[in-house]
C-alpha cells in the first residue's frame, strides 16, 4: 500500500506496543473498520473520530481516499495486541484488503465513544 495511507491521521505521537494476550480480544475493530471504509468512500466518519483525528483525516482525505479505495474492500481484520488501559488503550490489527499486502493499523485513546488515534505504518 502506498505511503500516503501510512498516516490515516496521526493525532498523537508514535506508540511502542508491547504484546498483550490474544485472549484480551479487540474492542475497537468495528470502529477501525468504519474509519477505513468511510475514508475510502470519501468521508471521515465523525461518529467514531475525536476532533483532532477528524481534522487530520479531513486534511489528508484526498490522498487517503485514493489509496484506500484503490486497495479495495476489507477482506479480513485480525486483532494482534493491546496496550494500556481504558482511556490510553491502543489496539493493533492486521488488515487485509482485496488488493495489496496486509497492513498493520493501530487505533486507540477512546474518549466518549470516539477515538483520538488511528494510524498505520504500512
Amino acid at each position: 500500500m502506498r505511503r500516503s495511507v501510512a498516516a490515516l491521521a496521526i493525532a498523537v505521537g508514535a506508540v511502542t506496543l508491547s504484546p498483550a494476550s490474544a485472549a484480551d480480544g479487540g474492542k475497537f475493530g468495528d470502529a477501525l473498520r468504519v474509519m477505513l471504509s468511510g475514508t475510502a468512500a470519501g468521508q471521515c466518519p465523525a461518529d467514531v473520530m475525536g476532533d483532532a483525528l477528524l481534522a487530520a483525516c479531513r486534511e489528508q482525505l484526498p490522498a487517503l481516499q485514493s489509496s484506500l479505495a484503490a486497495a479495495g474492500a476489507i477482506k479480513a481484520m485480525t486483532f494482534v495486541a493491546a496496550t494500556g488501559g481504558d482511556a490510553d488503550r491502543i489496539e493493533t490489527y492486521t488488515v487485509t484488503f482485496e488488493k495489496g499486502p496486509p497492513t498493520t493499523w493501530q487505533i486507540g485513546h477512546p474518549n466518549n465513544g470516539k477515538f483520538d488515534m488511528a494510524y498505520s505504518a504500512g
